[in-house]
Order: C-alpha cells, then sequence, then structure tokens
C-alpha cells in the first residue's frame, strides 16, 4: 500500500493505484492536534489490516512533528484502547 498524506485525510492506495482506504481528520490547536473523524476501508479489502496500516502511518507521523491525537472514530478509539502504551499522544484539554 501507498499512502498519500493530505491536509485533512491520509488516502491509502493499492498496487493499481486505487484507493482502498482513508483516514479523515482536521487539525485543531495550533496544529499541534489532529482530530481522527472517520477511518474507511473499502469493502473488498475489509479485513485485511488497511484500518491498521493507516492508523500507525498517521501515527508515526504524529510522533515525528510532536502531535497529538483527539481519537473521535470508533476505529481509532479501539485501536488506542489495544495499545495502552501509545496513551500519551491522545490529547487532553489543559484545566483552567
Amino acid at each position: 500500500m501507498t499512502f498519500e498524506l493530505n491536509e485533512n485525510d491520509l488516502r491509502g492506495y493499492d498496487d493499481n493505484k486505487q484507493l482502498i482506504g482513508k483516514v479523515s481528520f482536521t487539525i485543531i490547536n495550533d496544529n499541534q492536534t489532529i482530530v481522527i473523524e472517520h477511518t474507511w476501508v473499502d469493502d473488498n479489502h475489509r479485513h485485511q489490516g488497511i484500518a491498521k496500516s493507516l492508523t500507525e502511518y498517521l501515527i508515526n507521523q504524529v510522533i515525528e512533528n510532536k502531535q497529538t491525537i483527539l481519537p473521535l472514530c470508533p476505529y481509532t478509539k479501539f485501536y488506542f484502547s489495544e495499545h495502552p502504551a501509545l496513551s500519551e499522544l491522545i490529547y487532553t484539554p489543559k484545566q483552567k
């Protein structure tokens, strides 16, 4: 799979350059937080680890850029529940 990171989404393409998955997000908090809103995988490519690959690619970008993630997407929430060591990446608003 090849990845294409855009302003508001991350897309995954197969070897034939067909879109097979996408993570939609918004960037907030002065470009410091990625709000993951939705993960989509083409029906013909489900249960093949596409959502996981997209999520892990985006997480690596967040780590490199010293950002945080606000997971609104059910898949992303599940991923973080299965990987508690990554909890430091989850955005938590500061209390005033």
